[in-house]
């Protein structure tokens, strides 16, 4: 039967879906089991994505493709404004220094966490780059269109309801565990807790005796197989600890649990924390029968997932490059390359169509309306993209000088929050003129030691704006008075 949607789950070791056509959700068996190995990761996770479309045999549909927590790297960038379109215009420049690779290796996506002060938080979330190529390649081979790529954190917080208070989101399942701090289902924090195999764990992923469960309990809600009690012991600390760190409180109300291994934990509201539990006896965690993961929690109401802004690693002009790869026959060809250039602003290109003379004169027809269109005074198409590419090229020109003067003033402002930060530390020190030009910056002012003019280089020098500039100091004693300028190279 064809559907109108899909949601897939993706994990290196399983990958689940579930299929929408209508009100109907059609769970989809066809999953794959693979055996994890150091290293290999993003392999791993396309050759679980290719085997799973081999046995779903899913027609071409827009799909979701929801990652695990643990896969998405998590960032927070303080802000001193919270306006939309300056803080979209400085994230980059900051996270070139909060990252470790280079930003071109990345896609992310952020959510802006304004403050009353007028400041706001940027809560970023970054994915490397060959993850996503991999995986928007495998869906292209399939004629699955990934439209939205999201992670589990998100699209269960998605789920909650819009009046629900501040408070944690814990899903703890046989794929990954993590905690979310979530207010009106938007995320504030998230911590993903890694299911590392403990050292003192027996051969065969046996229980250990000391942790076994209860007496009478179903044999069933035994952990997953390679989980140790001890895991999740360990699991229910971390929880615990983001919990205590980001200052709940004690409201059971304000904690939703969710997961396969939910049973095994019991909140406790007198001490605001988690403990185990063997299950209750004859107690099912899921009745869906196959989905063992996230999905079996997203089942209930993926609709809410769909309908839902939610998070996009995969940018509109990425998929489309991804997409073309596997566009099949001139017309469609030629239709995509224009809607492509449009989108992008340039209009050089060169189709060939060898044969069907009767399709080209059609595709040049389509062609001339649409630059008609967009330059209805040209004398010709031809003219017309001319006219257009003239156009775009102009505003590019004024998007750049945009771009470059607000990194500018942003960078000013850093700077003077910056030094301000330093000199209330510091009120031995006095600044007098603060010279900001194209090739160096210049401070200079007085103090009343060497020290204290010393440490101010030394202040500047760690701060992320000016790794690897060459900072110069020279000195002036006049009576007690000590005038010093320090020379920033840019």
């Amino acid at each position: 039967m064809a559907r109108a949607a899909y949601v897939i789950s993706l994990h290196p070791g399983r990958v689940e879906g579930i299929g929408i056509d209508g009100a109907d959700v059609q769970a989809n068996t066809a999953v794959v089991h693979t055996a994890m190995t150091n290293g290999e990761g993003p392999a791993q996770l396309e050759r679980a994505l290719e085997g799973f479309f081999r046995a779903a045999h899913w027609e071409p549909r827009p799909a979701v493709l929801v990652l695990n927590t643990e896969d998405v790297r998590f960032r927070k960038i303080d802000f001193p404004f919270s306006n939309a379109k300056k803080i979209r215009q400085a994230l980059a420049f900051e996270l070139e220094h909060v990252l470790l690779e280079p930003l071109e290796a990345m896609v992310y996506d952020f959510r802006i966490i304004p403050h009353e002060d007028g400041s706001a938080e940027a809560l970023v979330y970054l994915v490397p780059r060959e993850d996503v190529e991999r995986i928007l390649a495998v869906c292209a081979q399939h004629r699955i269109n990934p439209w939205r790529i999201t992670f589990s954190a998100q699209a269960l917080s998605q789920g909650l309801e819009d009046t629900a208070p501040a408070g944690f989101l814990v899903y703890v399942g046989e794929d990954e565990i993590f905690v979310a701090d979530v207010a009106g289902r938007e995320l504030h924090a998230v911590k993903s807790i890694p299911l590392t195999q403990p050292q003192d764990a027996p051969p065969g992923g046996a229980t250990p005796d000391a942790a076994a469960p209860e007496a009478g309990a179903d044999a069933s809600h035994a952990p997953a197989a390679g989980l140790q009690p001890t895991q999740l012991q360990q699991a229910s600390e971390e929880i615990n600890r983001f919990i205590r760190t980001h200052g709940l409180g004690r409201s059971a109300a304000a904690v939703t649990l969710k997961g396969r291994l939910a049973p095994w934990f019991r909140w406790q509201p007198d001490a605001g924390a988690f403990t185990l539990q063997a299950p209750p006896n004859g107690r099912s965690p899921h009745p869906a029968e196959g989905l063992t993961g996230v999905l079996a929690e997203l089942q209930a109401n993926p609709r809410t997932l769909l309908a839902s802004r939610g998070i996009n690693f995969s940018r509109r002009r990425g998929a489309w490059l991804a997409q073309l790869k596997e566009v099949r026959g001139p017309a469609i060809a030629l239709a995509a390359l224009l809607v492509l250039t449009l989108a992008l602003g340039t209009f050089n290109f060169v189709v060939s169509l060898r044969g069907d003379r009767a399709l080209a004169r059609r595709l040049n027809t389509q062609v001339a309306t649409i630059v008609r269109q967009y330059a209805p005074r040209a004398a010709s198409p031809d003219a017309g993209l001319r006219e257009m590419q003239a156009n775009a090229r102009q505003l590019q020109q004024k998007k750049t000088l945009t771009e470059e003067f607000s990194t500018y003033h942003y960078n000013v402002l850093t700077l003077l929050r910056n030094l301000s930060a330093i000199y209330k530390e510091f009120p031995q020190l006095s600044l007098e003129s603060l010279k900001y030009e194209k090739d160096r910056i210049t401070l200079a002012g007085a103090t009343d030691s060497y020290q204290a003019a010393e440490t101010l280089k030394n202040r500047l020098e760690n701060m992320p704006q000016f790794t690897g500039r060459t900072i110069t100091v020279s000195n002036q004693r006049s009576g007690q008075t000590i005038t010093y300028r320090i020379n920033v190279e840019r």
